[in-house]
């Protein structure tokens, strides 16, 4: 449902900016996890065995994002966007 109260007309266009929106979610949160989990000095410990589970879910949801965009005859954008080029 949308503010108006009638459902959202999902098109295929539509469907891609939202796969293509997961893959740059999932693609910009493996650094923080990564980064959390290397400034741990104790490498065996619990904390970074939990952090780095974490990562290899955001792994695998990067790829099933990916998959989306490439069922939906789009190639998934794993680059930055580009900020003050208005």
């Amino acid at each position: 449902m949308n503010g108006s109260g009638t459902a959202k007309q999902w098109t295929k266009e539509l469907v891609r900016k939202h796969a293509q929106a997961a893959v740059a979610v999932e693609f910009y949160t493996l650094p923080f996890y990564i980064t959390a989990m290397c400034s741990i000095k104790e490498e065996h410990c619990e904390a970074v065995q939990i952090i780095r589970s974490v990562i290899r879910e955001e792994m695998l949801h990067l790829q099933l994002a990916a998959n989306l965009c490439l069922a939906l005859d789009t190639a998934p954008n794993f680059k930055p966007p580009q900020y003050g080029s208005d």
